[in-house]
């Protein structure tokens, strides 16, 4: 059977993308080539940093033919590709002066690398980058001295009292607000309002992508300009309505339609006169609903009449957000107007070969992606572990000491030097040795445990940590399996270089045990505390076996981490499990709605919980199994697992409406350990 799935996939996947690449790079690479070629001929300025000098050398290369070049051209071998200075300085033109609020995490220094590459090629830009945090870290700053732009380096943290915690909490502010403000601020700071520089102030998130020509078209806005914003997936996009006279006189809406200004951060730009003729205006950090930060700044700088229409009448998108799709265009008279158009001049004979290469591409890359879906229908827990590769090999019979490490963990002398914890810890060891035979006395667990603070709480003492983590605890009358659990799960997130802190919900009275909704009380209480970055739900008799099991959340989708349990013979019981343990941002937990509260005993809420994730447009991804390995504490009777039939009612009761209860009054206690 193994030579029959390696036969199809060789006939199937192998074969179909190795054309689609094929098809994919006849043409584009030939003409990239091209393009080169041809600007080499034009006479192209090249700029490097050689032998360790701060000398730039501009050097013309003179007109000539292909020909001539392939053979009497004398590559030059650079070694040091760095811009000692910003991009060519004008003083006719305007400076576009781009505000970008930014913090820590792991895709950060990419971003704003991105970032940085695309603004060494607009003339006249000052970048004003604004970290939430208490002080400019080193990543930031160093980024900015390489970058070669010119820039702002600024810091401001955000306090927890204004932070964004769980939606339901209307005076929470959005991330970022506090910091484009400080922004503003600089520029007010900066410049005098009876002689203005001129220019514009844009808004720019890091994890945004721009077109070139967003910005020639910004530079010379009178008042406020506006334009299109495309969003990820699908087709969707918001833009101004503009009428014949080319005023805006409307909004095309994904979201809330009742804002008066319609328009995402990154869709309009503001004449830095008007920001110094209105020193009052700027985000409202309070009373603003999720959608209306824009409003909250546009509405005392310029009314819809003021506004600039750009981009061919709202016509084009330039940018994509992180809700965007890269060159989906924007529907219009005649046709999809993209964010980009050709001049490269082919002809019409010439575009339909091309057509037909694209079309081949699209056949091509769908029915590899059929066959892909069509072999991988066992869900995403089965990815790497069929035909393509086998499982990832770990040896478990050679376990570490759960506390191995933590001793390297000293305090740092001052938090002004500490640095950021590294983006993997140096520390883990993988396989861990667990045993329930001996229960540890909490004395024992607190000796061991120096660094965890009064309340449950930890964070690195020698590293700012990158997470941060709330383990959530269903619990009661479970002594036994608590203290186990905290004797091993503590050194485990700490060797993670985790913050975090374990949240131990706790049912009072003698009803049936209802998990979920102590789940929902333990996520109200965690967000008052800290803007978690990920939410642990934690049943208390499972420890992990593996601390490359890391406790963080995937970005995008809820995670089930328990994919191995013993009890279970290291397999999933069904598909959809999702119990045990499994993470998800506070997002996720709002997308879904929340947890059922209507399980009492049966353990029913892990189904509901699955289909909600579903009914929610996501999905479940899951830790490999050679890393998402669980030991069982055998105290209390196994939960029994419940036959399909049971499990399509819970389903089917969540499809017809049921998401609604987890909102009800949750009448429990918790704390923190």
């Amino acid at each position: 059977m193994l030579r029959r799935r390696n036969l199809l996939t060789t006939l199937l996947i192998a074969l179909p993308w190795a054309l689609l690449l094929t098809l994919w790079h006849q043409y584009p690479t030939t003409h990239y080539l091209s393009l080169l070629r041809k600007e080499t001929d034009e006479n192209v300025t090249s700029k490097a940093l050689l032998n360790g000098t701060s000398a730039l050398r501009e050097e013309g290369f003179p007109s000539c033919s292909r020909q001539q070049q392939s053979i009497g051209a004398t590559p030059k071998i650079i070694q040091n590709y760095v811009y000692s200075r910003p991009p060519p300085w004008s003083d006719t033109l305007p400076t576009i002066f781009v505000i970008t609020p930014t913090y820590t995490r792991p895709v950060q220094k990419a971003e704003l690398t991105r970032l940085a590459n695309t603004f060494l090629h607009v003339q006249n830009l000052h970048w004003v980058v604004v970290e939430d945090s208490p002080r400019r870290t080193n990543l930031v700053s160093n980024l900015l001295e390489k970058a070669g732009l010119n820039f702002t380096h600024l810091n401001v943290e955000t306090p927890k009292s204004l932070k964004l915690g769980l939606s339901w909490i209307p005076s929470h502010t959005p991330r970022g607000t506090l910091q484009r403000n400080l922004g503003l601020h600089w520029l007010r700071d900066s410049f005098s309002n009876t002689a203005p520089p001129e220019g514009v102030v844009y808004f720019a998130d890091d994890d945004n992508t721009y077109s070139l020509e967003l910005f020639e078209e910004m530079r010379y806005t009178r008042r406020v300009s506006v334009w299109p914003v495309a969003f990820v997936g699908g087709l969707r996009y918001e833009s101004p309505k503009v009428s014949p006279a080319g005023k805006v006189v409307g909004w095309k809406t994904v979201f809330d339609p009742n804002r008066p200004f319609a328009i995402d951060m990154a869709g309009f730009a503001i004449s830095i006169k008007l920001i110094l003729e209105k020193p009052h205006a700027s985000f409202k950090l309070e009373g603003v609903k999720g959608g209306y930060q824009e409003t909250s700044l546009l509405k005392d700088l310029v009314t819809m009449d003021g506004l600039e229409p750009k981009a061919a009448n709202c016509t084009k998108s330039h940018l994509r957000t992180p809700r965007t799709a890269a060159g989906q265009g924007i529907p219009a008279k005649g046709g999809w107007v993209t964010s980009t158009t050709s001049k490269d001049g082919c002809s019409p004979a010439e575009q339909g070969g091309r057509a037909q290469d694209r079309a081949a591409v699209r056949v091509t890359g769908f029915r590899g992606t059929v066959f892909i879906l069509i072999l991988y229908r066992g869900g995403p827990s089965n990815v790497f572990r069929g035909f393509l590769e086998s499982p990832q090999v770990v040896d478990y019979s050679k376990p570490h000491d759960v506390y191995t490490n933590l001793s390297l963990f000293t305090r740092a002398r001052s938090e002004d030097t500490m640095p950021y914890c590294s983006a993997q810890s140096p520390v883990l060891v993988g396989p861990l040795a667990i045993s329930f035979r001996v229960l540890p006395s909490e004395r024992m667990i607190m000796r061991r445990n120096p660094f965890v603070q009064s309340g449950g709480h930890y964070r690195p003492p020698h590293c700012f940590a990158r997470y941060k983590s709330a383990i959530l605890v269903a619990y009661r009358n479970q002594e036994k399996s608590l203290r186990h659990l905290l004797y091993y799960i503590h050194p485990f997130l700490q060797r993670q270089q985790l913050s975090y802190t374990i949240y131990l919900i706790q049912q009072v009275g003698t009803g049936s045990f209802n998990r979920a909704k102590l789940l929902n009380v333990g996520v109200r209480e965690a967000m008052k505390d800290e803007e978690w970055d990920c939410l642990v739900l934690h049943d208390i008799d499972l420890v992990p076996e593996n601390d490359y099991n890391l406790y963080i959340c995937d970005e995008y989708y809820p995670k089930h981490m328990a994919s191995a349990m013993d009890k279970f013979q290291y397999t999933l019981p069904y598909k959809s499990f999702f119990g045990g343990v499994s993470a998800l941002t506070p997002e996720h937990y709002m997308k879904m709605n929340g947890f059922p509260n209507t399980y009492w005993g049966d353990g029913s809420e892990n189904d509901d919980i699955a289909t909600r994730i579903y009914l929610a447009g996501m999905k479940i991804v899951r830790t490999p199994p050679h890393l998402g390995r669980y030991r069982v504490m055998d105290y209390n009777e196994e939960t029994e697992i419940q036959e399909p039939w049971r499990r399509y009612l819970v389903g089917l009761g969540a499809a017809l409406g049921l998401m609604a209860d987890s909102e009800e009054a949750l009448g429990t206690e918790y704390d923190s350990y």
